[in-house]
């Protein structure tokens, strides 16, 4: 029997991830797509944010993210407000409530990132998080780049 490929484990753990936040947001009684979930956190970590910047973030269709920063805005979580030098422009802000929002996610975060990580040393932890760090830079390169001597480590 050959030994599992790379992709089957990264594969299943991108997905036992999902499922856990998906449920673990669910049983916290939050009622949010993922969509509008991580439009919302970028809009909190983003100084000066506007609907562009979340969609070339997120890498989609401006007119998914218009509709979504819409129904954002209509339940409270964030605000428009004009941009102090260009006033053609918005810029999206949280409001107090996406703020309180913000804030119980990241504790669901945290909650499923215990939850994975707890039977792992603190090495092992910190050698996870240099080698996905390294995979997640290079899956953002240009597919065509080859990686140098030093890149390669």
């Amino acid at each position: 029997m050959s030994p599992r490929p790379l992709s089957d484990t990264l594969h299943k753990l991108m997905h036992a991830y999902r499922r856990l936040m998906l449920e673990t947001i669910r049983e916290q009684g939050i009622d949010l797509p993922i969509t509008h979930i991580r439009v919302l956190k970028g809009i909190c970590r983003i100084e000066e944010c506007t609907a562009h910047h979340i969609a070339s973030q997120m890498r989609r269709d401006r007119a998914q993210i218009a509709r979504v920063v819409s129904e954002l805005v209509k339940n409270g979580l964030i605000m428009k407000v004009t941009h102090p030098q260009d006033r053609r422009s918005q810029l999206l802000e949280p409001t107090e409530a996406g703020l309180q929002l913000r804030e119980r996610l990241d504790q669901v975060e945290e909650a499923v990132t215990q939850r994975l990580t707890s039977p792992l040393t603190a090495d092992e932890i910190e050698i996870f998080e240099k080698i996905a760090g390294r995979m997640t830079e290079q899956a953002a390169l240009d597919p065509t780049h080859r990686p140098t001597e030093k890149e390669a480590g």
